[in-house]
């Protein structure tokens, strides 16, 4: 897994004020963190630059266009249902621009009122998984010692010029789910001697984000499940070379 996920809460027209809103960034980019999602929160980022320096914090146009290169980087976005949230322009704006890009909205639900309560509903293995599912850097190539096309040491393994076990396993449609314990065992198996298995686990990762012979939502729905599995640090291992 790479990336972060852009945090998008109320701001201008939030019923409680600025500072508050600034209240409610911070503690969802706190809830996010404590649940190890990598996140950015541009409220956050910009509050005080605004307030201290006389820039209008409610210009929607000027920090939607100082912040674009942020949402272009971002692999998602956290949706935080804030108080104000359905009349806060940049919000819809922001999720416009997501859904274009066909990057994940993940919309998180918030007990959020005048006395200051704050409680934010969200599933963190659901966010992991689909970051790790749609964020483009996360799909690799396979590694060696598999030969740059994939499959040139298991060609040789079983013998040139005939059929691969693995060919029949993505015809019959059992692809995904082999791709994906295939990954846990072979992590299972390392004992930090040898980067062999590691190795054989990336390359199946690998298979697997490329549909492992099956349709793309065949293959993101047991991926989804193997982030869970796995966690965000371990899909983070897979993906360093």
């Amino acid at each position: 897994m790479s990336g972060f996920w852009l945090i998008a809460t109320p701001y201008t027209k939030y019923p409680y004020g600025h500072e508050r809103a600034f209240e409610l960034a911070v503690a969802a980019r706190a809830a996010f963190t404590r649940a190890a999602i990598p996140s950015f929160s541009p409220i956050i980022h910009s509050h005080h630059v605004a307030y201290r320096h006389g820039i209008d914090p409610t210009d929607v146009n000027l920090w939607l266009a100082v912040e674009a290169p942020i949402r272009e980087m971002a692999a998602g976005m956290l949706f935080v249902e804030g108080a104000g949230h359905s009349d806060s322009t940049g919000m819809a704006h922001e999720e416009r621009e997501f859904n274009d890009a066909k990057k994940p909205v993940y919309h998180v639900g918030v007990i959020d009122n005048a006395q200051g309560d704050q409680q934010f509903y969200f599933d963190p293995a659901e966010i992991l998984a689909l970051m790790s599912a749609y964020f483009p850097k996360a799909r690799r190539a396979p590694s060696p010692p598999f030969g740059p096309d994939g499959r040139l040491l298991r060609q040789r393994y079983y013998g040139d010029g005939r059929k691969q076990p693995l060919d029949h396993i993505h015809e019959a449609g059992w692809g995904p789910a082999f791709a994906a314990s295939n990954v846990l065992k072979y992590l299972d198996r390392q004992k930090g001697q040898s980067d062999l298995d590691r190795d054989k686990a990336r390359w199946y990762l690998a298979d697997l984000r490329e549909g492992a012979g099956a349709s793309t939502e065949e293959a993101d729905a047991v991926l989804h499940k193997l982030a869970a599995i796995l966690g965000p640090d371990r899909m983070a291992d897979l993906d360093r070379r």
